[in-house]
């Protein structure tokens, strides 16, 4: 079976890939240049990455197909402000569905 290239789909393939990468680094850049909310930390590189390419389906050997878990050393212990936003959120959701049933109950 013989196989035919075409050389000018190749170029635009090489061409689009070489913009979008200098691209992603433009984004990259503006997301390390960001101020850091008080209270908070500076994105790690790895998260920057994650924003801006986004995460990979992977097989993964006993697991199976799907995203690749973060490494042990790559996990933050810090809390974006969204997530604590949705903890504040779910607590006082929590508290009124506690105050809901103890009502429905006297």
């Amino acid at each position: 079976m013989r196989h035919n290239i075409d050389v000018m789909h190749v170029e635009k393939n090489v061409c689009d890939n070489v913009v979008n990468t200098l691209l992603n680094i433009e984004k990259m850049l503006e997301l390390q240049k960001q101020p850091v909310p008080e209270g908070g930390q500076a994105l790690k590189e790895a998260e920057i990455c994650v924003q801006v390419l986004g995460s990979r389906s992977e097989y993964i050997k006993g697991l199976g197909h799907g995203p690749r878990p973060p490494s042990s050393s790559s996990k933050s212990t810090h809390k974006s402000h969204r997530e604590i936003e949705l903890e504040n959120e779910l607590k006082a959701t929590r508290e009124l569905l506690q105050s809901q049933e103890t009502r429905i109950q006297h």
